[in-house]
């Protein structure tokens, strides 16, 4: 004969002593179970009786454990799953991902850089105006000669020009880097047709 277990649970504030195969521990889950779903019909209707209260639980439990015996019934009905199949799906999706999440860091770097060459050229052309600005200050007060207008004139042709030129090559190869990304993101969305088959 096997061994008895008793437990004393409390069920809408009294005390029962209970006697199962079961551990005390699982005893104790159902009579928790029990008092819960007492409760919240209490709740609900605080005008029911004990009778009427234990009645309603005993209904609400018996529908709950009918409808998960008929969700395993239906679950027993399906096919095995071949696992085997299943497990290289997952795995090439998972492959998947990983290449498309370096590749989006490869892009996001490429982007960072970008826009860090640019920042750079952007405060080297504020440098440059601000060194312009000052030449032709000193100009306009009559401090400069010969020299510092071929020198004024040399920036101007040529080192602002240049970076006038590297800042809009910048601009372009950012430009290109932001819509490669846009681009390739957008492939998560696009992906709508792959279709996998679990169940034979």
């Amino acid at each position: 004969m096997a061994k008895m277990n008793k437990a004393i649970v409390r069920i809408m504030d009294q005390e029962y002593t209970i006697r199962s195969e079961d551990s005390r521990e699982f005893i104790q889950k159902v009579a928790n179970y029990v008092d819960d779903k007492m409760h919240e019909l209490k709740e609900s209707n605080n005008k029911l009786s004990t009778s009427a209260l234990s009645i309603l639980t005993a209904i609400n439990i018996a529908d709950d454990y009918l409808k998960i015996n008929d969700i395993k019934q239906i679950a027993q009905k399906l096919p095995p799953i071949d696992e085997q199949r299943f497990n290289s799906v997952i795995q090439s999706l998972s492959d998947d991902i990983e290449k498309k999440d370096k590749k989006i860091s490869e892009l996001e770097k490429l982007l960072s850089m970008a826009e860090d060459k640019l920042q750079a050229q952007n405060q080297r052309m504020k440098e440059l105006e601000s060194t312009l600005s000052e030449k032709e200050s000193e100009i306009l007060q009559g401090k400069d000669d010969i020299r510092l207008k071929d020198e004024l004139l040399l920036i101007r042709a040529d080192e602002c020009e240049q970076v006038k030129k590297q800042n809009e090559n910048l601009s372009m190869e950012l430009h290109a880097v932001k819509e490669e990304l846009k681009e390739f993101i957008n492939t998560f969305d696009d992906k709508d047709d792959l279709q996998i088959t679990l169940i034979e």
